[in-house]
């Protein structure tokens, strides 16, 4: 008698605890894939201030789950961007992520848009992101675990999140991002990429600015965009020459990026160089994605990789496919079509990595290989009904959510690409030239996209020592990467044939 009374005793409780939280249940359901299926609605708030250290408040955006029309009661997981390219943007994630059961957050970054303060690119987003964080996880609505989304600019700021190693910080998902941009990116070995001229006179200005509100000062800054390149033509740019100089804070920005050569101090504590500062980036996982076509490439699979997964536990994961920047949805790359397999499904991508690492379901996300990449080629070279040409590829995702790695497979050139070969190395012996795929090669910015590695380098240093070319190993691979952009690389490979 008294068993049977505590056994309805105890399901009391428990029908009383999940009345108490009506969404809890939901919140639990799981999908076919392992992923959270719960489906709520959602209510946003709009322009929520949020301080920073200083008293400067930026503008934030709540997207929170709601049931039966009121806000679910208890605390979630949260997914955080911060952008200087207008929240606003954020809505079509924010929904996905919300409607299973995550609290979405996206904020304008200081001197942009709705947030005050003044702009100076990244250097400010350390302090703000440990900041931001904070404030998320002492929110009622927040469980303390974030997790972050962004590509480009908003890839950096996460980047410069983790290197102020809030403790809220559980999961990261940069993709394409700004990142070492004293190496490459903004400063390319010392050469300055004019594109970010460009990006200053027609992406930074003139919206999102406070000089871009007064209407003579927006038509000025526009007609500025539209002359970049007679302000290009006409460098160097000085302080108070252009009508740039209605925009100070882009102005100084500019001129003193445009002053800075080296690696120095300016690039390397500018807020979102990874590598110079591994010691202060959080360990926690990161999955960072990146597109042979995407001029962020080889920061994010050569260096951040790299550097990351030997300094960190993580898991530190990288995939690559054939994507220009921020194209991970698309088959296509300009006129090259790669077929279906090559597009991500990518809210659902994310949704497996923070299911993990925020909810804690084990989906097996984290038993995946470390590296996944998409080998372009290999297709027959007909249009496709969008008129692009199909190149095909291999490492399609599988059901499985993993990418078929490709075995490696021999090439041989054509007699024109093994006398550019030739004389790229230094000598003239005739041979044939084998090439290998390989996932575990020295990493080449060759438009065939792929991974690349010289059979016996060693040997070929040797004889290309003998005729007077350079020796050692290292030196002859550095030489052989820069080397190798003959036509049999750009024309051969891209459509899988060896003529």
């Amino acid at each position: 008698m008294k068993n049977s009374r505590l056994i309805q005793g105890v399901r009391l409780l428990i029908i009383a605890a999940f009345l108490a939280a009506p969404g809890l249940l939901a919140q639990q359901a799981l999908g076919p894939g392992g992923e959270s299926g719960a489906r709520y609605e959602i209510t946003v708030s709009k322009d929520v201030m949020v301080p920073m250290r200083d008293g400067v408040r930026l503008a934030t955006d709540i997207y929170r789950p709601v049931l039966n029309g009121a806000p679910v009661a208890g605390k979630f997981p949260v997914i955080l961007e911060r952008t200087p390219y207008n929240k606003n943007g954020i809505e079509e994630w924010a929904r996905y992520f919300v409607s299973r059961g995550y609290v979405a957050v996206g904020q304008d970054t200081r001197g942009r848009y709705g947030s005050e303060g003044r702009w100076r690119p990244h250097r400010d987003d350390v302090n703000d992101g440990y900041d931001t964080a904070k404030w998320i996880g002492e929110q009622p609505w927040s469980n303390g675990n974030i997790g972050t989304v962004g590509t480009s600019y908003p890839g950096g700021t996460q980047h410069a999140l983790a290197l102020s190693n809030p403790p809220s910080l559980k999961a990261m998902i940069p993709v394409d991002a700004m990142s070492d941009y004293g190496r490459y990116g903004i400063r390319h070995n010392g050469a300055f990429e004019l594109r970010w001229m460009n990006w200053i006179f027609n992406i930074g200005l003139p919206d999102g600015t406070r000089e871009g509100r007064d209407p003579a000062t927006r038509q000025a800054l526009i007609t500025l965009g539209e002359q970049v390149r007679e302000y290009a033509r006409s460098l160097p740019l000085r302080r108070g020459t252009t009508p740039l100089r209605l925009a100070p804070d882009y102005e100084a920005w500019l001129v003193e990026a445009m002053n800075h050569g080296d690696n120095d101090e300016f690039w390397k504590d500018m807020g979102a160089s990874v590598i110079d500062h591994l010691d202060e980036y959080k360990d926690v996982p990161v999955y960072l994605v990146g597109g042979w076509y995407d001029s962020w490439g080889l920061q994010t699979a050569n260096l951040n990789y790299v550097e990351l997964s030997k300094a960190k536990k993580g898991p530190i994961r990288l995939i690559m496919g054939p994507w220009t920047h921020g194209g991970q949805t698309q088959s296509f790359a300009g006129e090259a079509e790669f077929g279906p397999e090559a597009a991500l499904d990518f809210n659902a991508f994310r949704q497996r990595w923070f299911d993990r690492w925020l909810k804690g379901i084990q989906n097996g996300v984290d038993r995946g290989p470390p590296v996944r990449i998409f080998v372009m080629g290999g297709g027959d070279g007909r249009r496709t009904p969008e008129g692009r040409v199909f190149v095909g590829g291999t490492g399609g995702m599988s059901p499985n959510g993993r990418w078929l790695a490709p075995r490696p497979r021999p090439i041989t050139c054509s007699p024109r690409a093994r006398f550019l070969l030739k004389s790229r190395l230094g000598h003239r012996r005739r041979s044939r030239r084998r090439v290998i795929f390989s996932t575990r090669a020295i990493p080449s910015r060759l438009s065939a996209g792929t991974f690349l590695r010289r059979e016996s380098s060693c040997s070929v240093a040797r004889r290309s020592s003998a005729a007077g070319g350079s020796s050692g190993c290292a030196r002859t691979r550095a030489r052989f990467q820069r080397g190798m952009t003959s036509w049999c690389f750009r024309r051969r490979l891209s459509t899988g044939t060896s003529k």
